[in-house]
């Protein structure tokens, strides 16, 4: 790569000490990487995250091929991105759409025009404007009923004032380019009745645009006419009986997916115990989770302070959310743990069997080129019959119509299958995927984000030419072949995502993104398999004998 560098140092030496751009502050980067993904994820995707990894291995004096050409790199890209940033020298608002510049200078630890001061002084204003955003849209109001008159996404920044109207009536402002209006008001529940407030409104010629009650008021209610409860991510769903003297509360668009659930699905009374696993539904997804308390006869509290009453007919459970490690195939507790309640009739049992090794998450890719057409990206995520590479003590093929049942799925476009670097998805229609005699092949637009317009320039350059997908496993069997173990996927339960990536598995397929793999990084990438399901593939080859060939 062209560059001047060094041209200072007493030695001259490829080192961060001699190059001509110092050092942006890695504890301040380390922080922001942390604590602001909002703000990291705002440029500097792709390259920039590697460089900031090999940044921290120069930091900890590292000499690696990989180290010394990155820094070589390093002064290139400073010397071509060092104005960027430069606008906020005209005393420009920081959001998240503009800082990208900043952000990706301080993943490669340069500091560019603004100075090191500026450029922090920046980002902290941003977080600033996300924190008190954050305050103000914080849902749902525990303790006062919020009437919202204007959009807030039409604000950079919000202010509160207690007791602007008077006592128990706040004033929240929306801050756009140093100007602000009123955009929302605030009842202190304790001394506004939701009558009280929404008379008040009328009475002082305000229209709001959405009002919302505090949830406490929901409660005041019987609750013993309470027919189900229920917390998603979004919002509380209640649904309650119709007897003459209670108040119809109607459910949320979110509700007909739970009602949905087949009725036999559905956990009955003494069906669950503490420990099992259980999962519902929850925009449009399933999430899962373990029971930790059972309640029939009492009330249970989340974490968010959402309380729902248990009864013999339909006690309620307390329940720790698990998420999906993909490298071990299992469900694990999430860090830090959450804990939501949930009705018995909203939720269903899952036989923990089902999660064995023989369902573990895999990965596979293949090598083949892309095609790309403006910004459409096309190909075969997996070629039917084709032989895989050595997957650590065993070779594979996919067998034709091995994806006829997950072509409904919801399955994500990925890089790398990383869920940070989200390209399409099915259920929102950007992802089309299908299965043909060839394979299983996908095809979507790319988005206009930084992440994908570098994804975009590595496949025209030809760097990146891997494609991969992720699954689960139904059915598959075994036979020795040549020596060897030799698999063949005849089924596949679940299509989680299809991602560009940088090693292959196959070496012969048409896909979307293609090139050579290194056998040492390829075992580095199968190693999940390795680790998850080679012993559960020995077992099953040990009771094989030569007669089963």
């Amino acid at each position: 790569m062209p560059t001047n560098y060094p041209t200072a140092g007493e030695d001259m030496a490829v080192t961060l000490s001699n190059s001509n751009y110092p050092e942006f502050s890695r504890a301040y980067a380390e922080d922001l990487r942390e604590s602001w993904p909002d703000i990291w994820r705002a440029g500097g995707n792709i390259r920039g995250n590697e460089a900031y990894e090999l940044w921290g291995a120069a930091k900890e004096g590292s000499e690696s091929e990989a180290v010394i050409e990155w820094i070589k790199e390093r002064e290139a890209w400073a010397a071509r991105h060092f104005e960027d940033g430069a606008q906020f020298k005209q005393d420009l608002s920081p959001n998240l759409s503009n800082v990208a510049g900043i952000v990706a200078q301080i993943k490669w630890g340069v500091i560019g025009t603004l100075g090191e001061s500026q450029m922090r002084s920046t980002l902290d204003e941003l977080k600033t404007k996300l924190e008190n955003r954050s305050a103000v849209e914080a849902r749902p109001y525990p303790n006062e009923h919020a009437a919202r008159l204007e959009d807030p996404a039409k604000y950079d920044s919000f202010a509160r004032v207690n007791n602007a109207f008077g006592d128990g009536i706040d004033a929240i402002y929306g801050i756009k380019d140093g100007i602000s209006e009123l955009q929302a008001i605030r009842f202190d529940k304790d001394l506004f009745t939701i009558q009280e407030a929404k008379q008040w409104l009328e009475d002082h010629d305000f229209t709001p645009i959405l009002f919302e009650p505090a949830i406490e008021e929901n409660f005041k209610m019987d609750k013993r006419h309470i027919k189900e409860v229920y917390e998603n991510e979004d919002s509380y769903v209640i649904v309650f009986a119709k007897p003459d003297h209670v108040e119809e509360v109607p459910a949320p668009e979110a509700a007909p997916m739970v009602s949905s659930m087949e009725e036999e699905y559905k956990a009955a009374p003494g069906e669950l115990a503490e420990g099992d696993l259980v999962r519902w539904i929850s925009n449009e997804r399933y999430v899962y989770g373990r029971v930790l308390l059972i309640e029939s006869n009492g009330e249970i509290t989340a974490d968010s302070g959402f309380t729902i009453l248990g009864t013999p007919e339909n006690p309620v459970a307390l329940i720790s959310i698990y998420d999906l490690n993909p490298e071990t195939g299992e469900y694990e507790e999430r860090e830090p743990p959450l804990r939501v309640v949930h009705s018995f009739n909203t939720v269903e049992k899952v036989q923990e069997e089902s999660r064995s090794n023989k369902r573990s998450y895999e990965q596979r890719a293949f090598d083949t080129r892309a095609e790309v057409t403006g910004r459409t990206i096309r190909g075969y995520a997996s070629v039917f019959n084709s032989l895989s590479e050595d997957l650590g003590g065993f070779r594979e093929v996919i067998a034709p119509g091995a994806f006829s049942d997950v072509l409904n799925d919801d399955v994500r476009a990925l890089y790398n299958h990383s869920p940070d670097y989200l390209l399409a998805r099915t259920s929102s229609g950007t992802l089309q995927i299908g299965q043909d005699e060839r394979g299983l092949w996908y095809e979507f637009e790319a988005p206009n984000t930084s992440y994908a317009n570098d994804i975009i320039e590595l496949m025209k350059r030809g760097d990146l030419k891997e494609s991969s997908f992720g699954f689960i496993v139904a059915k598959d069997s075994w036979r020795m072949k040549d020596g060897q173990p030799f698999r063949t996927i005849e089924k596949v339960a679940s299509l989680l995502d299809v991602s560009p990536v940088v090693y292959p598995a196959y070496p012969a397929a048409t896909s979307g993104l293609r090139s050579a793999e290194p056998q040492a990084e390829a075992t580095q990438v199968e190693e999940k398999v390795e680790e998850n399901n080679i012993r559960f593939f020995i077992n099953r080859l040990i009771n094989l004998t030569k007669d089963d060939f």
